[in-house]
């Protein structure tokens, strides 16, 4: 018996034990959202949708203590996942924004149509959609706030004036502590040069770990007011769905080596100081009673393969989506230009979502681009007042 049998008998068992939870009532249904998906590669399969949906929640603050992730996350007959959000340990305030964004998607032509939307469209929207993403997570309202919260004057600093990240000087802080929940970090982006003292800081992206292990991101502008990301003309940091990216599983990676800069601490000194922190980190994830298991460094990555393949389709996805053949559907865009994904190339040849808006049979509302700041980006909620923790 395979993998992905086993998973479906073991979904069927609990389902039948969760008949008299809240969220299977029918009656009283909750924040319930039906996800569809599609198998877009070899060796593709409902583990794999599992798998990254269980990380996407995670990145969203939910606890999925003990069962609760595979009690309330359902894979269903007709290729989708029944999600019961009010069981998976969210706070009360992420709860009352997924419940205004669950009523708003179910109002859609394309929910209402398919009593779902696809897995990977949720994660745009959550993710990928940085007030809906700071709404949820419940991030600092101003970085004010996060500095006041965390920062005692005795963080370290450590100048980076040869960054891959940022076109200019980037200036990091770290404020560590023996409690990983205590810990926090704070990239400083700006002009100027750090070795000669005429930095100015235009941006600060910042970092904490919620209490599920997973860590935190926003991005405030000089003034200390929640932005979208950092923009494309001061580097490549983008939203936070790319800090996520780049730091989901080690908290402060240097790419390329950085002289020493008088007044801040060493690159020798820096990592020690990210390894001695890491393992507070990981210990602290360790004693978690999560679905995530940290431990497996590569299975966040079926999250990131549910939104690429959604941001960026194949014949084989669009043909399950749209119900048309794939033959019939390569004829009807054979003029439009197709690319392969250079971190995964074994997607094929795919186009860009934003290139098929003629075609779709719905008027889907999504960012322009999951990790890279953009304009006009979606905004289904009202509740984006956030508090911190």
């Amino acid at each position: 018996m395979n993998k992905t049998k086993i998973i479906f008998i073991l979904m069927a068992f609990i389902a039948a034990g969760s008949l008299f939870t809240f969220c299977s009532s029918e009656k009283k249904q909750g924040t319930v959202l039906h996800l569809s998906y599609t198998i877009n590669f070899k060796g593709d399969s409902i583990t794999n949708k599992l798998d990254g949906l269980k990380w996407a929640l995670s990145y969203l603050g939910a606890e999925l203590k003990d069962s609760s992730f595979y009690r309330n996350c359902i894979p269903q007959k007709d290729n989708s996942i029944r999600v019961c959000f009010d069981s998976i340990g969210f706070s009360e305030r992420a709860l009352t924004v997924l419940k205004e964004l669950t009523d708003s998607l179910k109002k859609s032509k394309e929910y209402q149509t398919k009593q779902s939307i696809d897995i990977g469209e949720f994660i745009a929207l959550t993710i990928g959609t940085s007030k809906h993403y700071y709404a949820i997570t419940n991030v600092f309202p101003t970085y004010g706030e996060f500095k006041a919260k965390y920062f005692t004057g005795n963080e370290k600093q450590f100048a980076v004036v040869a960054s891959s990240v940022t076109h200019n000087n980037r200036k990091l802080l770290l404020h560590t502590d023996t409690m990983a929940l205590k810990s926090a970090f704070v990239a400083e982006e700006g002009t100027g040069s750090l070795d000669s003292n005429t930095f100015k800081t235009e941006l600060f992206e910042v970092f904490d770990v919620m209490s599920n292990g997973q860590l935190r991101f926003a991005v405030y502008n000089k003034e200390g007011e929640l932005v979208d990301g950092s923009p494309s003309e001061s580097g490549q940091a983008g939203k936070p769905a790319k800090c996520i990216w780049c730091h989901e599983l080690f908290i402060q990676p240097l790419f390329k080596k950085t002289p020493d800069v008088s007044g801040y601490v060493s690159e020798q000194e820096f990592t020690a100081i990210v390894k001695s922190q890491m393992e507070i980190i990981n210990a602290y994830r360790k004693q978690l009673k999560g679905a995530v298991d940290f431990s497996k460094t590569q299975e966040h990555t079926q999250m990131e393969l549910l939104y690429i393949s959604y941001m960026e389709p194949s014949i084989k996805k669009l043909s399950q989506e749209w119900g048309i053949k794939e033959q019939e559907l390569s004829v009807i865009l054979k003029y439009n230009q197709v690319h392969s994904f250079t971190e995964f190339p074994f997607l094929g040849e795919l186009y860009h979502r934003s290139d098929l808006k003629k075609y779709t049979p719905f008027d889907i509302n999504i960012p322009q681009s999951i990790r890279e700041t953009s304009t006009n980006e979606p905004l289904f909620i009202k509740s984006i007042k956030t508090a911190g923790r």
